[in-house]
């Protein structure tokens, strides 16, 4: 069967050159300045930045509602739920920002409390959203602290349905404080947990206290792998396991009362925050690539200094460093605060300013500060709020923003979100030129104007724009509204300033074409904040349009 054909034949590529008016210029629309996504805020940094330079809010969540929280956590299982444990025994669930009435689970009837007893801490199995298990921390009704597994029917429900419970450790524990209190898994899986020294003033526990005592689970941070087994196992890294004299299930000791510790998600290392005595609150850090067994000093030392069961109120005793100990990396004294509250390393998207910096808070003070690791074993900090809150706890969503509990009575505690009160944004910084085409000998004028739409950025800002091949910089024009301009290096231009009571500054210079060809020159300026890699900001130019190109499209039939 024959079918007749209509055929349409376009030649791709074919061209037809129009040749202009000599002198003349094809009247085209402008070519604007070459649009750049934002970059500043609105791009994480590559690279830690070297000062806590950026403020920080606390926007409400939860106002109300809530009662004595001291444990916030995520399931990981993409639900977005934040579940806050109280004290007195609930598990409550935040979904997409409201309190659900009806609590998730609830030790009640099990639990001593309240003081530093009670429910302390919940932690999700990593593969919860299909095995629906779960872990709690509680001190049971004749005082031990407990670790419980439980497992519910339906994963995704916002109230538990309990189909097993299994204890997984129950230790003895002497005195109603230092319970410690914290779950978290770590990047490798094992579940960690911590336990304060016993309770009582000065660890007085025989024979030279519980944290230095090897035989002895208080005082300690110990590692678990509970996973797929009855109870729970040893893993074969922890570092005791061939220790005569130690418990294998520790992994670093030497704590008081740690209250509350956490993993960086973005490097796997461990803060832990632990409760002082009476003279220094202290910041203990384990990096991930740690084999464990670190050894954090109590009751040897509080803080960085060295501590005396028998002068337990003297401030003034002497910094220390004994051979075999992990010093802090930061230490407050009292009464600039007075019971430690450990947090967590930001690693969520909104702020990127906040990435890589470890908040922290005072329980009685509010105090809130963030320190991070500038280098290799160099720390920097700084205070960075005053709450007015009794900071109970933080945590972290599974998308890394981080929220914190202020510790109230029935009803009245709430849940916060930790944000940047004005974040650092540059972002619609431009470039352009004065023209958008130009011939042979055209004098032009390039203007770059920074604008800072966030919070003052007191580091020094450093301009580089080097004019291209095709364009010569006219000497002695290189001029700014605010800070400084250096042209000595021409064509490499220079600038520098600080814009922390400077919303804009603008900066221009005079160009001449000197190409005779034609072509396109992008002229490009990289502007470096000083906490992340340099954006840039580009104009482009056409020079000497002499030529316009149409497309020809032939048919055949």
């Amino acid at each position: 069967m024959s079918h007749s054909r209509y055929r349409v034949g376009v030649v791709v590529g074919l061209v037809v050159l129009v040749l202009l008016i000599a002198g003349g210029v094809v009247a085209a629309p402008a070519i604007p300045s070459e649009v750049e996504p934002p970059i500043g805020w609105a791009q994480t940094p590559q690279a830690l930045i070297s000062t806590a330079n950026f403020t920080i809010a606390l926007a409400a969540v939860v106002p109300s509602g809530l009662t004595d929280p001291v444990g916030i956590a995520n399931a990981g299982d993409g639900s977005g739920r934040l579940f806050v444990v109280e004290q007195s025994g609930a598990i409550r669930v935040i979904k997409k920002g409201v309190l659900n009435s009806t609590p998730f689970f609830s030790l009640t009837g099990k639990i001593s409390c309240c003081g530093e007893r009670g429910l302390l801490s919940v932690a999700f199995d990593p593969d919860y959203k299909t095995n629906g298990v779960f872990y709690v921390y509680y001190t049971a009704l004749n005082g031990d602290v407990t670790i419980e597994r439980y497992t519910v029917a339906t994963p995704a429900s916002d109230v538990a349905t309990i189909i097993s419970s299994t204890l997984i450790l129950a230790v003895a524990h002497p005195a109603g404080n230092h319970n410690g209190g914290q779950l978290h898994f770590g990047p490798d899986g094992y579940l960690y947990t911590g336990l304060g020294d016993g309770g009582g003033s000065g660890d007085p526990h025989p024979p030279d206290g519980n944290g230095q005592n090897p035989a002895e689970l208080l005082g300690k941070i110990l590692r678990l792998n509970v996973r797929s087994v009855p109870t729970y196992t040893i893993p074969a890294s922890n570092p005791f396991t061939q220790t005569a004299g130690y418990r294998p299930e520790i992994w670093a000791l030497g704590v008081r009362n740690p209250w509350r510790f956490s993993f960086d998600r973005g490097t796997g290392d461990l803060y832990i925050g632990d409760v002082g005595q009476n003279c220094f609150e202290e910041i203990n850090y384990q990096p991930a690539a740690s084999s464990g067994g670190e050894n954090y000093g109590w009751r040897m030392m509080e803080g960085f200094h060295q501590f005396d069961p028998a002068d337990m109120t003297n401030c003034t005793q002497p910094v220390i460093t004994p051979a075999g100990i992990t010093r802090p990396i930061t230490e407050y004294p009292h009464p600039t605060g007075e019971s430690v509250t450990g947090g967590f390393v930001y690693r969520g998207s909104v702020y990127p300013r906040l990435a890589g910096w470890y908040f922290y808070a005072d329980y009685q003070t509010g105090l809130i500060w963030a320190i991070a690791q500038t280098q290799p074993g160099v720390w920097s900090g700084a205070q960075k709020l005053s709450s007015g809150l009794n900071v109970s706890t933080f945590g972290e969503d599974e998308n890394g923003e981080l929220y914190l509990a202020d510790y109230q009575g029935v009803g009245t505690g709430a849940l916060y979100k930790i944000t940047s009160a004005s974040p650092i944004n540059f972002s619609t910084s431009s470039k352009q030129a004065s023209s958008s085409q130009a011939l042979t000998g055209q004098v032009l004028t390039y203007t770059i104007v920074l604008r800072s739409t966030g919070a003052p950025l007191s580091s020094t800002v450093r301009v580089t724009d080097v004019v291209p091949t095709g364009l010569s910089y006219m000497p002695g024009t290189l001029a700014t509204t605010h800070g400084l301009a250096d042209d000595s290096a021409a064509p490499t231009l220079k600038w520098n300033g600080v814009m922390s009571a400077t919303p804009a500054i603008t900066l221009a210079y005079a160009v001449t074409v000197a190409t005779t060809s034609t072509e396109m020159i992008s002229n490009t300026a990289l502007i470096n904040l000083g906490y992340a890699p340099p954006f840039a900001r580009t104009a482009s130019l056409i020079v000497n349009p002499r030529y316009l190109f149409l497309p020809v499209i032939l048919r055949s039939f």
